[in-house]
């Protein structure tokens, strides 16, 4: 259950970062803004799949929506996958906010 937390950790940062990135752009919903990020080719589609993911397993922390027990679902690699989701979400950012200084007159 610990790796479950660090997911659903990285699932709450994600969603920090885009409503952040996204401020006035776009509503509260986060698949919402993660479409709008893929549609302003901020992020590709495999990064988008993953940061949906990552907001699908985020989700599971809600106890009352759980149907089945989770002791031992979660794997290090699901831990890791959610990291890497963090990192291009970063690393996508970066590049496009580079690419919009650069392009500034």
């Amino acid at each position: 259950m610990v790796i479950k937390e660090g997911i659903c950790l990285m699932g709450s940062l994600a969603e920090s970062i885009t409503k952040n990135a996204l401020h006035g752009i776009c509503g509260k919903n986060y698949n919402v803004r993660i479409d709008k990020m893929r549609e302003l080719k901020i992020i590709d589609d495999d990064l988008q799949s993953e940061l949906k993911q990552l907001w699908e397993f985020r989700n599971r922390e809600h106890l009352f929506r759980l149907q089945d027990r989770e002791y031992d679902h979660y794997k290090l690699k699901h831990y890791n996958d959610a990291i890497l989701a963090i990192e291009g979400l970063r690393s996508s950012l970066v590049r496009y906010s580079n690419s919009k200084k650069s392009n500034k007159p």
